[in-house]
């Protein structure tokens, strides 16, 4: 197959590949097993070609992963030198593994991206969205404390055009609660469902952190509302009520929302809020 008609997943493919074979070889090296003549030439080859090849995606794996360094007495340091690396100790084993963990979850990202029709499948950059409705589409967010994650997500909702609607900041009209939340409801194309664990429930074992009672109560209101177009986001360590648990959810942690944005983005391609076209790199 010509290279340019291979997708960014087969040439990752291919980059894990040689870094397992190196990763092989290297450990033998280390141990002190002396490599064959054969052996010694496809490391040499091996070497060169995933020198060259670590700069074109290790920032792809970065940017998915997160994996940029290796922690050492000396402090963090550059993950892709230590695989690299001539030294022959554990460091060297511990960033190869890591490098390969990293590239086949990377990999995974990517086909489920691709899949989604998030990425381009030549390149593997993100695909920039645009909203396709005349008017503004309106996201209500059912959510308990919140705090900076729930800013970050409203902030997320107004740059892909998406208006979040959170009813506390809402004006109140001499309306009851119920009646308020029930109105906005019924105004929105979507819901999302931001579960925060903020009630700790006592349990036999050990206690269990689930979402407050008004983020349960409008999940069944908007059961109702919008059936097929919830998002239900989780946070880390929490659980939903026995009844909800069932859903398919996207787990969060405050501290880094991406996954849920991706989850987002997937489920409002899905319904054709919005639509995508392809990010251009300049040259």
């Amino acid at each position: 197959m010509d290279k340019k008609q291979k997708t960014i997943i087969d040439e990752m493919d291919e980059f894990r590949t040689l870094l397992i074979g190196f990763t092989v070889l290297r450990k033998k090296i280390i141990k002190g097993q002396k490599l064959t003549s054969e052996e010694d030439e496809l490391f040499g080859s091996l070497f060169n070609e995933i020198s060259i090849d670590a700069g074109k995606y290790g920032p792809l794996i970065k940017e998915i992963t997160g994996l940029e360094t290796l922690h050492t007495s000396a402090g963090p340091q550059d993950i892709w030198n230590w695989a690299l690396s001539s030294a022959a100790n554990t460091l060297v084993v511990s960033a190869l593994d890591n490098c390969i963990s990293a590239t086949s979850r990377t990999i995974g990202t990517l086909k489920k991206d691709i899949d989604n029709g998030l990425r381009d499948k030549k390149t593997g950059n993100l695909l920039s969205l645009q909203i396709s409705k005349v008017e503004a589409t309106k996201a209500f967010i059912a959510h308990g404390k919140g705090g900076g994650a729930l800013l970050k997500l409203e902030r997320f909702l107004r740059e892909l055009g998406v208006t979040p609607i959170i009813v506390k900041d809402q004006p109140n009209l001499d309306r009851t609660v119920d009646d308020k939340v029930q109105d906005y409801l019924n105004e929105v194309d979507f819901v999302i469902i931001f579960a925060t664990g903020d009630d700790v429930i006592k349990g036999k074992e050990k206690d269990i952190k689930q979402p407050r009672q008004n983020v349960i109560h409008e999940i069944g209101l908007a059961q109702k509302t919008h059936p097929g177009k919830i998002i239900y986001l989780l946070e880390e360590g929490a659980e939903f009520p026995s009844n909800i648990r069932p859903k398919v959810y996207e787990s969060f942690a405050r501290q880094s929302l991406d996954e849920a944005f991706i989850a987002i983005v997937r489920e409002l391609r899905n319904w054709g809020f919005i639509t995508a076209g392809t990010i251009r790199s300049k040259t």
